[in-house]
């Protein structure tokens, strides 16, 4: 048994309505697209570009900081969220009790995660030292396959280590920001 509309509402009133959602859909799935594209523009991208050109004139550096950030963020986030817990389950008691209880449990907490970013900072450097003495390794027995002796390969070897440190303690300039942007330290370098 269907129920009949009420005849101030007809089809073409319906038909109305729809249109007029149908335009507003559009215009909000615009203005969306519009805020997506502003984004990667502005901030997506020009950060990808840093990041690459970090990575390109720094890989040892990036290296680290990936792992660093690889191997800390669940402890952050755990932490973060132990915070957030703690604060939501002290409050609902009292104010005054769940304060003093917060400031002790965040303070352990922050020292467990003092810890734990401090192995995880170790173990970073760890994967980044042996990953270059592995690229040494291999560069190593490269050099010493392509001479024509033993001897030969090594001094080969130690004259592109011996570039390979100066190259890298002579590019060790700030990386340049974004956009041209200077800091307040560069403007008064160069004055």
């Amino acid at each position: 048994m269907a129920v009949p509309l009420p005849e101030a509402v007809n089809s073409a009133k319906l038909d109305n309505y729809k249109q007029e959602a149908l335009k507003n859909m559009t215009k909000n799935l615009d203005y969306l697209h519009q805020r997506r594209d502003e984004y990667m523009e502005n901030y997506a991208k020009p950060a990808a570009d840093f990041v690459s050109n970090s990575a390109q004139s720094r890989p040892f550096t990036t290296t680290f900081l990936a792992n660093f950030l690889a191997l800390s963020i669940l402890p952050v986030l755990g932490f973060l969220l132990f915070t957030a817990g703690t604060f939501i389950t002290i409050f609902g008691g009292a104010v005054v009790f769940g304060l003093f209880w917060t400031t002790v449990l965040v303070g352990g907490a922050g020292l467990l995660l003092l810890g734990t970013l401090f192995v995880t900072t170790l173990i970073s450097l760890f994967v980044v030292f042996w990953f270059g003495v592995a690229f040494a390794a291999a560069h190593l027995l490269k050099n010493i396959s392509q001479a024509s002796s033993i001897a030969e390969g090594l001094k080969v070897s130690e004259e592109k280590a011996r570039l390979f440190v100066s190259d890298t303690v002579s590019s060790l300039k700030r990386p340049q920001l974004p956009n041209g942007i200077s800091t307040k330290v560069e403007e008064d370098a160069e004055s």
